[in-house]
């Protein structure tokens, strides 16, 4: 796509994998959910299937926040909590694949830049910390309908933007996380409560060099949680 020709080669980014963006596409054109919300937009290919399917549908917006790390941002928090350098090779794909280092966007670009103009008529995107702004966008939207966490995949955050969604969400709507296996939010989350619930494996998209990139180290899995019916099929 001509996204990619933005990018100075060889460095392109990893965004979401092809099945997760299938996924989103098909429930969303087969329950048509009217208010949709999504943590963590980076570059915008699981974001694009989304507004795609909306558009398919003829209604429904998609409220996206997103705090996304810049390549040129000289400094970040590393897992500890301490401030350190940032290592630029670490971010960009390894010739492959690697959904581990997808939470950056490339250079003098905004979070969902290769959404194109005629979908974002459906999105709204609000720029910042989910702590800070996600309360707020829900007692202001009132009830969800669809769900994507794929901002920091920690226990405390992951806990957090589930508690919240999770009371907000509409008796049919979907709950989705991307990386349930880092922890055990999501598990304890919905054992927690009477859900629906589930974990599917995400097939990696080809990689031509399996052992130099994130997903061949370990599993890439997501989780759905339902008041309702609706799942993934």
């Amino acid at each position: 796509m001509s996204s990619r020709r933005e990018v100075d080669p060889p460095h392109y980014f990893f965004d979401a994998h092809f099945n997760t963006c299938v996924n989103y596409y098909s429930l969303i054109r087969k329950y048509e959910p009217t208010v949709l919300l999504e943590t963590g937009v980076y570059n915008g290919v699981a974001t694009l299937s989304m507004l795609f399917a909306l558009k398919e549908n003829g209604s429904g917006t998609l409220y996206s926040i997103d705090n996304s790390i810049n390549i040129d941002n000289p400094r970040k928090m590393d897992a500890k909590g301490d401030e350190g350098a940032v290592n630029h090779d670490r971010f960009y794909s390894r010739r492959g694949q690697s959904c581990g280092d997808s939470a950056i966007v490339p250079k003098n670009k905004r979070p969902g830049w290769i959404i194109p103009d005629e979908l974002e008529k459906g999105w709204e995107l609000t720029e910042g910390d989910s702590r800070d702004v996600l309360p707020g966008m829900l007692e202001e939207l009132g009830e969800i309908d669809f769900f994507v966490h794929d901002s920091e995949h920690s226990n405390a955050r992951m806990f957090f933007e589930f508690e919240l969604v999770w009371n907000h969400l509409s008796q049919a709507g979907i709950m989705l996380s991307g990386h349930v296996a880092q922890n055990d939010a999501f598990e304890t989350f919905a054992e927690e409560r009477s859900c629906d619930h589930g974990v599917y494996d995400v097939l990696w998209d080809p990689e031509p060099h399996p052992k130099s990139c994130y997903s061949s180290r370990k599993p890439c899995r997501s989780g759905y949680l339902t008041k309702g019916e609706a799942k993934p099929t």
